[in-house]
């Protein structure tokens, strides 16, 4: 089963009472203000209305690095504790799917990625993925070609990820957790992966497309991409004197 997007709008019932003051007692309800026929009968409790159930969004599980391999040192490679991966908005194409992943430098020391990552991943439901690595991703043939990146503290780089989506039915298992090894057979350096994306469209046993690193100018989030199409939607049907649809 696909755990769907952010949906769930709740809404909100409103009662409200004109005219009278009803008072609520043991016996019954009784309004006050006008002579009240004793001999009435009571009118029926009112029915309190459905609140609708809302759904929560799914959450993403916390990414998870390994340990470092060394103590970080100025100007050597990155340690999984000194980077912080995102990735973002998910880019769809006739089957084809392409992410970025942008690295931060969190620490107080400048340090390096380099080459072209392998990918580790976990599936929505636990299962281990055995994934195989094919240099450069399809919409830029040019970033193939690995790149040494020096970070300084608080800098970013980025990397393509790319894959097919065919496998990737309603009813298969998704990538649930991701990480990648930026040198062979090193550590695992944990993915945050896009809420608004997870889990990923990624089934075991199938080619992932990895770029090398360039700088980055920073990451572009599914709800960013989301706001941006509702407003240029929105510029339309203004353009076009039309009104936006209720919600």
């Amino acid at each position: 089963m696909r755990l769907g997007g952010f949906d769930g709008f709740g809404a909100i019932s409103r009662l409200a009472t004109a005219g009278a003051l009803v008072v609520l007692t043991g016996c019954g309800t009784t309004v006050a203000g006008d002579d009240a026929d004793p001999g009435a009968t009571d009118a029926p409790p009112p029915v309190p209305a459905e609140t609708p159930t809302t759904t929560a969004p799914p959450t993403p599980p916390a990414p998870v690095s390994d340990p470092d391999t060394a103590a970080p040192a100025d100007g050597a490679p990155c340690q999984p504790s000194q980077l912080l991966l995102e990735s973002g908005f998910v880019d769809a194409a006739t089957g084809y799917r392409e992410t970025t992943v942008v690295a931060t430098n969190t620490s107080d020391l400048p340090c390096t990625v380099d080459g072209l990552p392998d990918v580790r991943a976990v599936g929505d439901e636990g299962t281990p993925y055995t994934l195989t690595r094919v240099d450069g991703v399809w919409t830029s043939p040019g970033l193939e070609r690995p790149e040494e990146v020096l970070l300084a503290p608080g800098a970013q780089a980025e990397i393509r990820l790319g894959w097919r989506a065919d496998g990737a039915s309603a009813d298969a298992e998704w990538t649930g957790a991701l990480q990648l090894v930026l040198v062979p057979d090193g550590p695992g350096y944990g993915v945050a992966i896009d809420p608004g994306e997870w889990p990923l469209p990624i089934v075991d046993a199938q080619e992932v497309r990895t770029s090398g690193w360039r700088p980055s100018d920073g990451l572009v989030t599914n709800e960013e991409v989301t706001e941006l199409m509702e407003q240029e939607a929105a510029e339309i049907l203004e353009r076009n004197g039309q009104e936006p649809p209720e919600e």
